[in-house]
C-alpha cells in the first residue's frame, strides 16, 4: 500500500489578553495590534464576555475575525450590534484605509463580512 504524504500547516499567531478580550495576530506589527487592541478594550466593544479577536492583513487591507457560535449567526440583533462597532473601528483605528470586520465559525471560516 502506497503512503500519501501529508502536510500540516500550522498558523502561528501571536497571542495578548486584555479587558476579557483574547487578541491573536500574525502579519501586522505589534505596534498595530496594540493600537487596535487598545481601542476596543477601551472601548468596551466586547465587554468582558471572553472574545476572540483574529487581526491579520492582506494586502493592505486589515482583517479582524470575530468567532461565534453557530447558534448565533443568523441572530439579527448580534449581527446589527457587530456592523456598529465594525463602523466605530473603522471611524477610530482605520479612517483611511482599507479595512474588514468578518464574523466567523470556530474555524475562521467567514460567515459575514462588514468590508470597507
Amino acid at each position: 500500500m502506497r503512503r500519501i504524504p501529508q502536510i500540516t500547516i500550522l498558523l502561528v499567531f501571536i497571542t495578548c489578553s486584555l479587558g476579557g478580550v483574547n487578541f491573536y495576530w500574525k502579519g501586522i506589527s505589534d505596534n498595530e495590534s496594540k493600537k487596535i487592541a487598545d481601542y476596543i478594550v477601551e472601548n468596551g466593544s466586547f465587554g468582558n464576555v471572553g472574545a476572540d479577536i483574529y487581526m491579520t492583513k492582506q494586502g493592505d487591507r486589515y482583517i479582524l475575525q470575530f468567532p461565534i457560535k453557530e447558534e448565533y449567526r443568523a441572530d439579527a440583533q448580534l449581527i446589527a450590534e457587530m456592523d456598529k462597532i465594525s463602523k466605530q473601528i473603522k471611524d477610530n483605528v482605520f479612517p483611511d484605509r482599507a479595512y474588514s470586520f468578518q464574523m466567523t465559525g470556530e474555524r475562521l471560516n467567514r460567515v459575514k463580512s462588514f468590508d470597507y
